[in-house]
This record gives structure tokens, C-alpha cells and sequence, in this order.
């Protein structure tokens, strides 16, 4: 369908010549576009009763908490989903989510209609309103955890950044319309049938568009990375448990993103004791939407230019907490509505790109733990937090002053004073811990750019590789098939033959190098394809010269079976004795993990027991 007319032929990120060349697809555009779609009509739906509350509140006839808890329970059902819901994505790919992503949000948008037909009571139109929330809320579980995967798979490593940014610049101008355009259609509660029916519009789209979605993944790699083994969902939470940068970025900037969900869903009545109308809210968050979808695009554009995620990311979030800070404090003083404006521009500029960036920053620090599933537990650090605060910040407001009352917005009429709430004290706790949140990022997250250093390992392509499946995890070996055939054809058959199935790692030196390949498990057994030993193959340019290293283990010259040592650093003084035939390209968490083996002192054998449990080839270039 798609033919030569859709691939765009890229150069090796290191400029290296390989084999072959990696390949983008233009479909890619179509696709994110989809995606885009998907997640701009998501977010329509979750917040547009937040900027109309007291018309919500009076139609629905419901309290403010019942209006709140249409957007709270988005928070919710993304808590508890989203490891299911990653998990699918990540097991049956993109298009799956994809498509159940905007089925899902159509149906429950569907429902929200429903909720407004004639044969509804009014008692009746808050539960089938809320069931479709739900749903929706369910979609927003897949649609909004496809966008960091799909970028690193279908985008070269200088796009990834800025197509992330993109969809979650639609996400932004999806609340922009879902808050600004209320206020303006619904002037009266009367109207609130028709918003539902034009929010359903762009979820109609998004579920056609979905059609032309045709595969998750392209028919070759877009970058070296992608072609990484991913580390088995059985240990993931025990990988991302370790990465103490993972945990920082989790407890800091996760948590600290609930801040901008807790403002849109309590702003209308944060504001509304304070003077401030409908319109006035509504302009104040489309200033924030605006200004952070161009934030978003701008941020992604300059990421991917100069590869400084984290410093990007700790200036922005520097900024926009400051920016926070002095939102609350102008509301609570009644500053003009234009300060309002304009301080909710450059709070939006700088907050938005926070959340792709960190998304980025997220997979940068666990690759190769798969991305759908990373994003989505960071992410329920931000709902956890969103859902904490909504719940409870409001215990904390007190009765509103006399003056408050009397030019408070809160309702038009009818006003009912046990309604509306002095937000003062609960503005002044997110500034406090806004503050605590920052300071601690910057001063403790460090990236270790997991995903960039395998994208810039100097390899072919098309060259031999194996996958040792270990107790602790996958390490894929890249072989040096034409600088020593002799060992690679000798480590190929006893691979194929499942020699090396059950083997232990018998001996481990910590900063220097674990030894295996000795079925007896003693290092003293084993041996080569042809019985007996076969003569070393020392090429000048393959040096023992960085970690990972893959050599041949011997007794002395000449001596080589079938044990082979893989280094944990550059070992010059091995250099010329033992036959290096390869080096691991990918699963260099697993080496780690292998390093800290506890072991005997006295013979560096581990104490606990692991084995290679199988090997995969990938590609035997040997074979006849």
C-alpha cells in the first residue's frame, strides 16, 4: 500500500558504516496525527465540566464534590488500570491500543449524550453521565501511555523527543477547548446537551482515523535501540525499584505534575470567591493550554537539537513551580484579571513540556524496560497525587469573608454560602510542597541516558548476534564473525546444540569479569565442536577495552574449549592473550545485576546459583 515512496532512508547516528542503513516510514505522520486525534478528544471529555461547574452543578443537580468527581474518577480508573492497560499495549502493540483506546472513548462519549435525551430524569442524567466518564476515563488508560512507545519505535532518536511533545501538545489542546469553550457555549444550563454533542465530534473522527492504523510497529527498525531486547514484565517493578534515578523522577516530578490536574479540575472554585467569572477562568487555564501546547512543540524541537533532557527539564519545572506559586498568590490579593493572563501564560510555557520531557526522561533512565508500562507507572504518581489533593485540599478552605460574598462568582443566583469555599490555605500548601518537590529533583535526579548510549554503540546492523537468556535477565552478544571465525563457528554450534543450556556462572570477579560455558559447573569441563582445543584468534584492533567485552577463556596459548568471560571494564593487561570474538551491544542492567552476585572470597565462585537458561540466535551468518 504504503511502497518505496513511504520510507525515508536515514545515516548511523555515529556516522559509522554499517551494512545497512536504518529506514523511517512517512506513515508514521498519519499515524501520530491518529494518535494526536485520540488524545485531544480524551481530553475534551474529561475536563469540560470544570470551567462551567455551577451550570454542571445545577443541571445535573448534584453537589460541586459530584461535578468534581466527573474529573476525579479519570484520575482514579488511570491508578488503577494502568498497569493492565500497559501491559496490553506493550504485549499486543500500538494498534491495539490504539483501537481499543478510541472505542473506548467514543462509547463513553456516546453515553455522555444519553445522559441529555429527553427520556432521561433529571435524578437519572448524573449516573449515565458518570458511567460514560468512566468509560472514557478507561480509554484515557491507553490512549494516553501509546505516545512515548510509539515515538521510540516509528521515530529516529533525533524526532522522538518532539513527536512525544506533539501529542502531548493535542493532549493540552484538548483541554484548552474543553475548558475555554464552555463557558462560551453553555451560557445557561439549558445548553449543556449541545457541548456534549460537539465533544463528541472529535472522538468520532479519532475512531475513523484509527482505521488507517495497519500495523504497531514498521517493517524494519527506525534506530539501534529499538531493536533492543526488552527486559521480561516479570521483573519489571524489581528493575525500576533500582534505578534510584527511575524512583527520584517518580516521588519528584510525578507527584509534582498532580499540581496542574489539582488546578484544573478546583480552579473555577479556587477563583470564583475571589470575583473572578466563568470567562475569566476559562481564559486564565486557555492562557496556560495556549501557551503550553507552543511550550510543548518549542521544548521538544530544542530536546531533540541538543539532547539536554534533564537540564531542560529541571530549568522548566524551576520555572513553572515559581510561575504556580504566583498564580495563587494573585488570586488570593484580586490582582486584575490581564496579570491573571499573562502569569498563566508563562506557567503553561513552562509546566506542559514537563510532562513529555519527563516521559523521555522516564525511559532514558530504565531502557530497555518496556515504554508503555514505565510511562504508565510514572504517570500514576501524578494521579495518586491529583486524586489526594482534590479529596483532600477542601477540608481545608474555610467559609468565605463578607467580602467575598459580596463579590464572589460563584453562583448567578440562588446562592447557597455552605457552596463556596476560600481556597487560601489549600493554595498556600501546593506552593509549600511544589517548592520541597523541586528542590529535590535538582539537587538529587541525575539521568543516566540508558536509551541514547545504546543508540549511539557502534555495530552492524546485520552482524551476528545471540541472546543469553539468564536467571537475571537477557544480554545480547554481538560476534566478530570475520576477525575470528574459528571461535564465533565454535560458540554458534555449541549455542544451536543447547550446550550452553543450564550452565552456571562459575566464576565471578567484581570489576573484572564472569566466567561461564562449563556444563559441569566446576570450570574445569567443556570443550570445542571438534573435541579438542583450537588455537586462539588475536586480532590487533579487538581489545579487551570497555565493559562487555566477550572473550574466550583458556588455560594458556592455544587452549581454547568451549568456557568463554564476559569483562565488567576495560582489562588492557588480557589484551593479546585471550581471543576476543565479541561484545554485548544490549543488557548491560544484567551485567550489573551479575556483578553484585555475592561470591566465595577465597575461589570467586557466586554463592547463589545462576545459570543461562537458553540462548537465541539471531542470525548465524556461519550457516550453510
Amino acid at each position: 500500500m504504503y511502497g518505496a515512496i513511504d520510507t525515508e532512508v536515514l545515516p548511523s547516528p555515529t556516522g559509522v558504516v554499517t551494512t545497512t542503513e536504518y529506514k523511517v516510514y512517512r506513515r508514521r505522520w498519519l499515524y501520530l496525527i491518529c494518535i494526536c486525534l485520540a488524545n485531544m478528544s480524551n481530553s475534551i471529555l474529561w475536563i469540560n465540566f470544570a470551567s462551567i461547574a455551577n451550570l454542571a452543578k445545577s443541571y445535573f443537580d448534584v453537589s460541586y464534590s459530584s461535578i468534581n468527581w466527573l474529573s476525579l474518577i479519570f484520575m482514579i480508573v488511570c491508578s488503577i488500570f494502568t498497569l493492565p492497560s500497559t501491559w496490553a499495549i506493550d504485549k499486543f502493540g500500538i494498534r491495539f491500543g490504539i483501537l481499543t483506546g478510541v472505542s473506548l472513548n467514543l462509547i463513553g462519549g456516546c453515553f455522555r449524550v444519553i445522559s441529555t435525551w429527553g427520556f432521561v430524569s433529571v435524578k437519572g442524567r448524573y449516573p449515565i453521565v458518570f458511567i460514560g466518564q468512566f468509560i472514557c476515563a478507561f480509554a484515557q488508560t491507553f490512549t494516553l501511555f501509546i505516545p512515548a512507545k510509539f515515538s521510540f519505535i516509528w521515530f529516529p532518536h533525533n524526532q522522538r523527543t518532539l513527536a512525544t511533545s506533539l501529542c502531548f501538545a493535542a493532549n493540552f489542546f484538548g483541554v484548552f477547548i474543553g475548558t475555554v469553550l464552555p463557558p462560551i457555549i453553555v451560557p445557561h444550563e439549558t445548553k449543556i446537551p449541545l457541548l456534549l454533542y460537539l465533544s463528541l465530534i472529535p472522538a468520532v473522527l479519532a475512531a475513523i482515523l484509527s482505521l488507517t492504523v495497519r500495523s504497531s510497529e514498521p517493517p524494519t527498525p527506525s534506530s539501534l535501540a529499538s531493536r533492543d531486547v526488552k527486559v521480561p514484565y516479570k521483573l519489571v517493578f524489581k528493575k525500576l525499584l533500582k534505578s534510584k534515578s527511575y524512583v527520584i523522577l517518580f516521588l519528584t516530578v510525578g507527584i509534582g505534575l498532580s499540581n496542574n490536574n489539582t488546578l484544573s479540575t478546583l480552579l473555577q472554585q479556587i477563583m470564583c470567591p475571589f470575583g473572578y467569572g466563568d470567562i475569566a477562568v476559562g481564559l486564565c487555564i486557555g492562557c496556560f493550554i495556549m501557551f503550553g501546547l507552543i511550550g510543548c512543540i518549542t521544548m521538544g524541537i530544542v530536546a531533540d537539537k541538543t539532547q539536554k533532557l534533564e537540564e531542560i527539564t529541571k530549568i522548566l519545572y524551576s520555572i513553572g513551580v515559581i510561575s504556580l506559586i504566583c498564580i495563587g498568590l494573585f488570586i488570593i490579593n484580586e490582582v486584575k484579571s490581564y496579570w491573571l493572563y499573562i502569569v498563566f501564560a508563562i506557567a503553561g510555557f513552562t509546566n506542559a513540556p514537563v510532562l513529555p520531557l519527563s516521559f523521555d526522561l522516564s525511559i532514558e533512565t530504565t531502557h530497555p524496560v518496556p515504554e508503555a508500562t514505565v510511562s504508565g507507572i510514572f504517570m500514576i504518581a501524578s494521579q495518586l497525587g491529583s486524586i489526594i489533593a482534590i479529596i483532600i485540599l477542601p477540608n481545608f478552605t474555610s467559609a468565605p469573608s463578607a467580602h467575598q460574598m459580596e463579590i464572589q462568582q460563584c453562583e448567578i443566583q440562588d446562592v447557597k454560602t455552605n457552596d463556596i469555599r476560600d481556597y487560601s490555605v489549600p493554595v498556600y500548601i501546593l506552593a509549600v510542597f511544589a517548592v520541597i518537590l523541586v528542590v529535590c529533583f535538582i539537587s538529587f535526579f541525575h539521568c543516566e541516558y540508558r536509551r541514547q548510549k545504546n543508540d549511539e554503540v557502534e555495530h552492524d546492523p546485520l552482524a551476528m548476534s545471540v541472546t543469553l537468556h539468564t536467571d537475571l535477565g537477557d544480554i545480547k552478544i554481538e560476534l566478530c564473525c570475520d576477525q575470528c571465525p574459528k571461535a564465533c563457528e565454535n560458540f554458534l554450534a555449541l549455542c544451536g546444540s543447547n550446550y550452553y543450556d543450564n550452565c552456571l556462572f562459575h566464576r565471578n570477579v567484581k570489576g573484572y569479569m564472569i566466567q561461564t560455558g562449563d556444563p559441569s559447573g566446576t570450570g574445569k569441563g567443556g570443550q570445542s565442536i571438534w573435541g579438542e582445543y583450537f588455537p586462539d584468534e588475536i586480532d590487533p584492533h579487538l581489545k579487551h577495552s570497555q565493559r562487555g567485552i566477550v572473550s574466550m577463556a583458556s588455560r594458556g596459548a592455544d587452549t581454547n574449549g568451549s568456557q568463554f568471560f564476559i569483562t565488567y571494564g576495560k582489562q588492557a593487561n588480557l589484551d593479546g592473550k585471550y581471543t576476543v570474538f565479541g561484545k554485548v551491544i544490549d543488557g548491560f542492567e544484567t551485567l550489573d545485576e551479575l556483578e553484585k552476585i555475592p561470591v566465595n572470597e577465597k575461589n570467586y565462585r557466586p554463592e547463589t546459583d545462576v545459570r543461562i537458561q537458553r540462548v537465541t540466535i539471531h542470525a548465524n551468518p556461519l550457516a550453510d
